[in-house]
């Protein structure tokens, strides 16, 4: 109870360099936040909402996250009194109502439409929706591009829709793939399913089949970048180690606002670097948790004072050559925070200085890896992975 305590009254959030507190309410993003709002509606609905909805003589209540819908006899009930309620009953919401038109309702991503003698089904898009979904072109993993596409599929298959408006919402998702570019066969793929017919799922005992007992699976996240990096995972195919692509394409990436970043910036960051001898073109990778710039200060002082402690230095001191300014022989090749990526980072590149015969580090660092291997015998010549 102290940690839930804790959890609801420390809301703090900044915007426009100023901080502010939340007084009511659950904190806006935190991922405990749907969970305490289940459990109020559900305490809210077992202190005083059924207790209206019995005192009113309604005929249904459901409910899916916060979408409440009543149905409801108008000659038995009325519905303004019932709104009213609701938010006597709780004071910190505000309720609000939509009743039907033209005898159709929409909850949440369907409408339903009153007829004589059955309820029919269509899928509902807000006023607000756009046809915009990844394009085929992005640089996004094809099971990223494809989830909204078995959105699609998955709702034309299982939703209880009427043939007409089967037919309409296949041709609403046609427009949608041909708008961000999508093959005519994936179309096709969506047409299919018009002939199939919804299967049944049982939401109580059993089902007819039982699976097979799958060995415990490991999973482990790749950041997609490109081709490349599928040949890299189909070496776990065969394993029980399961994938998972992420992007660095955010809305929270494109929506942060930064700064124009300069070199001069660049230098006052860590990460992993390399260090190329002006006058033999043999290169040092080297990793720091402090700034670039600090750090190629130590490799001068090495340089200068003769010490010993950096190879880059001894290098330019036993063949006779020059030390360099920090732009002209520093090369920034990831910056990235001090962790377990760093150190993998740095291993590649000294693999790959090693592969190319102009390493200065250790031999000893860079020994047989197949996984190196695979990324650099996909990597065009010139780009960074």
């Amino acid at each position: 109870m102290l940690l839930c305590k804790l959890v609801l009254t420390q809301n703090y959030f900044s915007f426009r360099s100023s901080t502010f507190v939340q007084k009511t309410g659950l904190a806006m993003g935190a991922a405990t936040s749907h969970i305490f709002s289940e459990i109020f509606l559900q305490y809210l609905e077992d202190t005083s909402i059924f207790t209206i909805l019995t005192q009113h003589k309604t005929v249904g209540y459901f409910r899916y996250v916060d979408d409440i819908l009543i149905a409801c006899d108008s000659t038995n009930t009325d519905s303004y009194t019932v709104l009213a309620q609701f938010n006597n009953s709780a004071p910190s919401l505000t309720f609000t109502m939509e009743m039907q038109k033209d005898d159709c309702i929409n909850f949440p991503a369907v409408s339903i439409i009153k007829q004589h003698n059955s309820l029919p089904f269509k899928i509902y898009r807000k006023p607000t929706a756009t046809d915009s979904i990844i394009t085929a072109d992005y640089n996004h993993h094809i099971d990223h591009k494809y989830s909204a596409i078995r959105s699609f599929r998955h709702r034309l298959q299982s939703y209880p829709l009427s043939d007409t408006h089967k037919h309409v919402e296949h041709d609403i998702i046609s427009h949608i793939l041909r708008a961000n570019q999508y093959s005519s066969s994936v179309v096709q793929n969506i047409r299919s399913y018009l002939v199939v017919a919804p299967p049944i799922h049982s939401t109580l005992g059993l089902t007819q089949h039982t699976a097979p007992q799958q060995a415990h699976n490991q999973y482990g996240t790749f950041t997609y970048v490109g081709k490349e990096i599928r040949h890299v995972t189909k070496i776990f195919k065969q394993t029980n180690v399961k994938i998972a692509f992420k992007t660095k394409n955010t809305i929270e990436r494109l929506l942060r606002h930064r700064k124009t970043s300069t070199q001069d910036d660049c230098f006052g960051k860590s990460g992993v670097y390399k260090l190329t001898c002006p006058d033999c073109n043999m290169t040092y990778v080297g990793q720091t948790g402090r700034s670039f710039r600090t750090r190629f200060r130590e490799h001068a002082r090495d340089f200068k004072y003769r010490t010993g402690n950096s190879k880059f230095a001894q290098h330019l001191i036993d063949q006779g050559h020059s030390f360099g300014s920090i732009d002209s022989i520093m090369e920034i090749l990831h910056v990235v925070r001090k962790g377990a990526l760093k150190d993998t980072l740095e291993r590649f590149q000294i693999y790959k200085a090693t592969s190319l015969g102009i390493q200065i580090n250790d031999r000893s660092t860079a020994g047989s890896n197949s996984l190196f291997n695979t990324v650099l015998s996909h990597v065009k010549p010139g780009r960074q992975p």
